[in-house]
């Protein structure tokens, strides 16, 4: 029988695994919800967002529960990490695991920890350069273009979270400092104001 696929976010675009969707051919339905995430018989499906798959499982209520790091490019990517909650079956996460793999990804298993790998790191290096620029020790481009040429990001660090949105990582820099508890998460002051204003680099 055919996995039931619900799509939940403001808009259909906001999932960030709408492309591979789309490439696969796979049969989705989408309501509009406040959380973006995928449904998948009853399995939650989520982007990290800087705080365990166990925390975000009691505030949905959902036991169900295993969340996904970041990637530059979904559809590039040839691995996925994922995480479960505490709560969560195996074989509800063999479910998630099934789904990605449909998707063509193989599919790593972390530990649950906040942020897991890619969206923390991601996240504090843009947290760190927008430091770097609220202190006047170099521009935002400068930053971006000396991490692309220098340790050959694919990516600069600011542009990144304006591509990811400034508002996002704010908001998963404050989960992470909420779970860890470290100053390296505090949001700098230059990102909180860019996230009140909703601008970027």
């Amino acid at each position: 029988m055919a996995q039931k696929i619900i799509i939940k976010a403001a808009k259909a675009e906001d999932c960030v695994l709408m492309a591979l969707l789309q490439q696969a051919n796979m049969p989705y339905s989408f309501e509009i919800s406040t959380t973006s995430l995928i449904d998948i018989d009853g399995v939650l499906l989520l982007q990290s967002d800087g705080r365990s798959a166990t925390e975000i499982a009691a505030e949905l209520a959902c036991n169900d529960v295993v969340v996904f790091d970041l990637a530059l490019d979904y559809t590039k990517a040839e691995r996925i990490a994922v995480a479960k909650a505490d709560q969560c079956s195996e074989a509800a996460l063999d479910k998630a695991i099934g789904f990605l793999q449909a998707l063509d990804k193989s599919v790593s298993v972390l530990n649950d920890i906040p942020g897991l790998v890619v969206m923390r790191t991601v996240c504090m290096l843009a947290n760190e350069a927008a430091d770097a620029v609220n202190q006047g020790v170099a521009e935002a481009d400068d930053i971006d273009t000396a991490m692309c040429k220098g340790v050959n990001y694919p990516k600069g660090p600011l542009a990144w979270a304006n591509t990811l949105g400034v508002v996002l990582v704010f908001d998963i820099l404050n989960n992470l400092y909420n779970s860890y508890g470290e100053d390296r998460y505090r949001p700098s002051a230059l990102l909180r104001r860019k996230a009140i204003t909703d601008s970027k680099f």
